[in-house]
């Protein structure tokens, strides 16, 4: 009886393991590329993403540039966070997308590993492809 119990010791052990193990992969290898789309009536010149539970914003490592910028209204970008390891940690970020006129939108707590499009509409709210709506705050 003894033997069959250490038996299954050991296997619920390794089923521990492995489960463990491999959410430190998932979590190590989160896919949070998206594309922005622009329908906010205004043309966005820079991006800003951090990790909500940062709380400040760090100017010079949160700015995301690329050949894309400025997004025109009506027109779309694709967000490429895959470059940078210690950004794929994240679930849950915090954007600030600002306009043409030094106006800003923030939007928190999105979580880009579920989510592939964002929508930043003229109502100065933001939609994913979930269906799930960020209020921003009113340009500043």
């Amino acid at each position: 009886m003894s033997k069959k119990f250490s038996l299954l010791k050991v296997f619920f052990i390794a089923c521990v393991v492995l489960v463990l193990s491999s959410g430190v992969v998932y979590a190590a290898n989160l896919d949070l590329n998206f594309r922005l789309v622009n329908r906010s009536g205004m043309m966005i010149y820079r991006l800003y993403l951090s990790p909500s539970e940062f709380s400040k914003w760090d100017w010079d490592n949160d700015e995301i540039v690329g050949d894309g910028f400025p997004v025109g209204i009506g027109n779309s970008m694709n967000i490429n966070m895959s470059n940078n390891a210690e950004r794929m940690k994240f679930r849950h970020w915090d954007m600030r997308v600002i306009f043409r006129d030094g106006k800003y939108w923030e939007f928190h707590n999105i979580n880009l590993s579920k989510i592939k499009t964002i929508t930043i509409n003229v109502d100065g709210r933001g939609i994913d492809d979930l269906g799930k709506y960020y209020n921003s705050t009113k340009p500043k």
